[in-house]
């Protein structure tokens, strides 16, 4: 049997958030296959950090949905240098575009409530936030 290979071109984006002496504050990463499969099944989104496991004391953000199947999907990452509020609003509105401006209608997130503001602000009213206080 003979296989093929399809070459493809991805389109990944790589976007960096520096601070005052051009040092990265926040790395965000996406690539093609993430858009398409945010295009098909981007109604609902789970946003996750998990905090100071590598050796750059960076959390480490995932944004994941599911598909028809049941199984995780990748929508998107970033290491972040902080927590704070203007930390998540240039990540979700560097990841909003990434993502052709469409907006979950659902997100789910690990933080407390001071990231409703951000969510409200970025993605607007039309998107409901919901907050777990432990993430599976």
């Amino acid at each position: 049997m003979v296989y093929q290979k399809r070459k493809h071109q991805l389109e990944e984006s790589l976007e960096m958030d520096n601070d005052e002496d051009n040092v990265a504050k926040t790395i965000f990463w996406v690539d093609d296959r993430s858009r398409r499969a945010y295009r098909e099944f981007g109604d609902v989104i789970i946003f996750d950090t998990t905090y100071n496991t590598n050796k750059y004391r960076m959390p480490f953000a995932l944004l994941v949905g599911v598909n028809h199947h049941q199984q995780s999907i990748f929508f998107g990452c970033a290491l972040v240098i902080d927590d704070k509020k203007l930390t998540f609003d240039w990540l979700f509105k560097t990841w909003l575009e990434a993502m052709g401006g469409k907006k979950p209608m659902t997100i789910f997130t690990d933080q407390d409530l001071s990231m409703k503001t951000e969510i409200e602000m970025v993605f607007g009213g039309g998107t409901v936030h919901r907050v777990c206080y432990s993430m599976c």
